[in-house]
């Protein structure tokens, strides 16, 4: 829940590159930043998947 609050400013800039097409002022940092967190949130939901589907084995056993 706390990375989903922290990414809402990365939120407010894709809306403003789809609405207002703001994308010509962006660097490739910044599109290389947008990955990582991306990926940082992506692995975090698998993680979290995963550790759920542990504990649903465990409690079955």
């Amino acid at each position: 829940m706390n990375l989903s609050f922290n990414l809402e400013p990365l939120y407010s800039i894709i809306l403003a590159i789809i609405i207002y097409k703001e994308n010509r002022s962006l660097s490739t940092a910044f599109y290389v930043g947008l990955s990582f967190m991306i990926l940082s949130l992506a692995l975090q939901m698998y993680r979290v998947i995963r550790a759920e589907k542990h504990k649903t084995k465990a409690s079955a056993i």
